[in-house]
């Protein structure tokens, strides 16, 4: 018989064990795996409005519709994904889901990375205050 402290130990221990299982073997953010850099699209509103400024000090937002999220050497990647009408798209932004009308998207060179942006980053920035997503 197993006295309930033991058992409490070995549920702890198997518990413990999961999820340094799930953090680092499991989980896409330290498997290795990320998006195609010039699949993450740039919503970062201090980098939109400074694309030639490099400051690698500083984390820097994205968003990748491949369902790739999280972090990994100094971009915070965020879940995009199509919206139900079309001229829609959405971000899960730290645990809030936000809307924005779709955009004209080109390709820039930022911080070495082929990456996507608005055309109209000052619009982006503008619907992105609207929205009230808030960076650290």
């Amino acid at each position: 018989m197993i006295s309930k402290q033991r058992l409490c130990v070995l549920i702890l221990c198997c518990l413990y064990i999961y999820f340094f299982a799930y953090a680092f073997i499991l989980s896409p953010v330290f498997s290795g795996y990320q998006p195609p850099h010039h699949d993450l699209l740039l919503i970062d509103p201090h980098a939109l409005r400074c694309l030639n400024c490099t400051d690698s000090s500083r984390i820097v937002h994205f968003a990748s519709f491949g369902g790739y999220h999280g972090y990994r050497h100094g971009k915070f990647i965020h879940a995009a994904y199509n919206h139900r009408d079309p001229r829609f798209f959405v971000i899960d932004f730290n645990g809030e889901t936000k809307t924005f009308r779709r955009f004209e998207e080109k390709e820039v060179m930022f911080n070495g990375l082929r990456v996507k942006v608005p055309s109209d980053p000052q619009a982006f920035i503008q619907e992105w205050t609207r929205q009230r997503l808030h960076m650290s």
